[in-house]
């Protein structure tokens, strides 16, 4: 660990990560019946590993959600070609779990991040035992950090994002964050922006570098069904709006309403950010979740993990 001191607000927030414990299962099982936690994995979030570690150097990897962790595969990709090294990626969503399963690179298992309470990180770095540990864009957990450094562990923080609001948040802690990039062995922003954020903050050395999803492989999808909506839809205009916001959906029907003037039979296919979340549409329109097809002037993707469909199929797209 850095010669640099902890600060107070640090110390505080890891002496209250110690009652994380006594409320974590009540928490987690409630998620679980609602749907926002995997029925069978989420005991993984206690530190309860789900699967054995594989033999030899091992790359641990962390990104928060579904775009953040599918970012990530180009960048094992390529170090997957440059060494013989295995990758744990963890999430903290279950979007972002099923998504990632269908689209893992060579060499890579994922887990879901465990809360940041001291006997869970402490499961999850024992059986674990990463050899560098790699932060992805913007969520970065203070005690495993800690701990990480304690342990000799490398880190480094990549494709930092943080625009003016987070800045803002993030500056009510700049002793804590200042100490935290301090532990980092690289830092690198998507933009300079990011860069002179971090660098208030307290990062000492920050490359702009860019986005990681630019360098990703294209999403998988099934073939086969690939083929059969092609022949349904033969002869249409298909365009998308994915993943969508209730901004970009609004403007998504503004727009598909003035081309179905000329083109009566265009498709809009509209991948919701948040599928369980309900959305108004004035148009007549399908939903996949339904088991219903693209028969009418939008089909609806209420569904996690198909954008790898959604973009080959689609002429032209809104994101």
């Amino acid at each position: 660990m850095t010669a640099t001191k902890m600060p107070l607000s640090l110390r505080a927030y890891l002496g209250a990560t110690r009652i994380v414990p006594l409320i974590a299962t009540r928490h987690l099982k409630r998620r679980v019946a609602r749907g926002k936690e995997h029925p069978t994995r989420w005991t993984e979030k206690r530190g309860e590993p789900s699967i054995a570690r594989p033999r030899g150097t091992l790359i641990w990897l962390h990104a928060v959600g579904l775009g953040e962790v599918l970012s990530l595969r180009g960048l094992i990709t390529e170090m997957a070609q440059n060494c013989d090294a295995h990758f744990l990626v963890t999430s903290s969503t279950r979007a972002g779990a099923q998504a990632f399963a269908d689209n893992a690179p060579p060499r890579t298992i994922h887990q879901f991040l465990p809360l940041d309470a001291p006997t869970y990180r402490r499961r999850f770095l024992d059986h674990w035992q990463p050899d560098l540990c790699i932060w992805a864009e913007q969520d970065i957990w203070p005690g495993f950090v800690v701990d990480l450094a304690q342990r000799g562990i490398p880190q480094c923080l990549i494709a930092a994002r943080m625009d003016a609001k987070s800045y803002a948040k993030h500056a009510r802690s700049q002793q804590t964050f200042a100490f935290i990039y301090d532990q980092m062995r690289m830092i690198t922003a998507q933009d300079a922006q990011t860069a002179d954020h971090l660098a208030k903050l307290g990062a000492k050395t920050v490359t702009v570098t860019g986005s990681l999803k630019s360098s990703a492989p294209p999403l998988q999808c099934d073939t086969a069904e690939f083929e059969q909506l092609r022949e349904i839809t033969a002869g249409r205009f298909i365009w998308a709006t994915a993943p969508a916001h209730p901004a970009d959906v609004a403007l998504a029907l503004a727009a598909h309403t003035d081309l179905m003037q000329t083109r009566p039979d265009a498709l809009l296919i509209i991948a919701p950010r948040f599928p369980n979340e309900p959305i108004d549409i004035a148009l007549p329109h399908t939903n996949r979740a339904a088991g219903e097809g693209p028969t009418s002037a939008v089909w609806v993707m209420d569904t996690f993990g198909e954008l790898g469909l959604v973009y080959r199929f689609a002429q032209a797209a809104l994101i």
